[in-house]
C-alpha cells in the first residue's frame, strides 16, 4: 500500500513582522514612557496596520494576538505618559514654591541669629556692630560680613550706632524668593 503525498499542501508562512514590531515597541514604551511618545504612537500604528492586513488577508498575515497586545501596551504607555506629565506639571511648581519658602525661612533664621549676636556684642561693648565687626569678633560667619550670597540672599547693615542697628537680607534674584527682609 503506497501513500500519495501529492495532496498534502505545504503550510504557508504568515507574515507577522508588523505585529511583532508593534508588540516589542509597545512593551519597550511602558518603562520608557512611550519613548517620548514616538515609540508608543509607532506601536499603535503598526498594530493597527497589522490588524487591518490580518483581517484583509489572513492566509498571508498573522499575529493578531501580538498586534492587539502591541496596541494595548502602547495605549497604556501613552496613558502613563499623560499621567506623568500632569503630575510633573503640578508637582514642579509646588516644589519650586517650597524651595522659595525654605530660602525665606533660612533668611529669617539668619536674621534672628544676627540679632542674637548683636545683643551679645552690645552687652559686651555697649554698642551695636556692623556685620563686618561681628565677623571679626567671631560672632558671625564671615560670608555674611563679606556680602557673599547665602541661600540666595546677601546681608548688609545700615544705621549702626550705639543705640540702633539695621540688618538687611536682600534677594540676589527675584526668582530666589518672594521678598526681602
Amino acid at each position: 500500500m503506497s501513500v500519495s503525498y501529492s495532496n498534502i499542501q505545504p503550510q504557508q508562512q504568515t507574515n507577522k513582522g508588523l505585529a511583532v514590531a508593534s508588540l516589542i515597541l509597545g512593551i519597550i514604551s511602558i518603562p520608557t514612557l512611550g519613548l517620548l511618545g514616538v515609540g508608543a504612537i509607532t506601536a499603535l500604528v503598526l498594530g493597527s496596520v497589522a490588524l487591518k492586513r490580518i483581517k484583509k488577508d489572513p492566509e498571508t498575515h498573522g499575529g493578531k494576538g501580538m498586534a492587539i497586545a502591541g496596541i494595548i501596551t502602547s495605549a497604556f504607555s501613552l496613558l502613563l505618559t499623560a499621567v506623568f506629565c500632569i503630575v510633573t506639571a503640578i508637582a514642579v511648581p509646588k516644589f519650586y514654591e517650597q524651595v522659595r519658602h525654605a530660602r525665606e525661612s533660612v533668611a529669617l533664621n539668619s536674621l534672628r541669629a544676627i540679632h542674637n549676636n548683636e545683643m551679645q556684642f552690645n552687652s559686651m561693648n555697649s554698642r551695636y556692630a556692623t556685620l563686618k565687626e561681628l565677623g571679626e569678633a567671631g560672632f558671625l560667619d564671615q560670608k555674611y560680613a563679606d556680602g557673599i550670597e547665602v541661600s540666595g540672599y546677601v546681608y548688609s547693615t545700615s544705621s549702626v550706632s550705639e543705640k540702633t542697628y539695621c540688618v538687611h537680607a536682600v534677594r540676589t534674584d527675584p526668582a530666589v524668593a518672594s521678598r526681602d527682609f
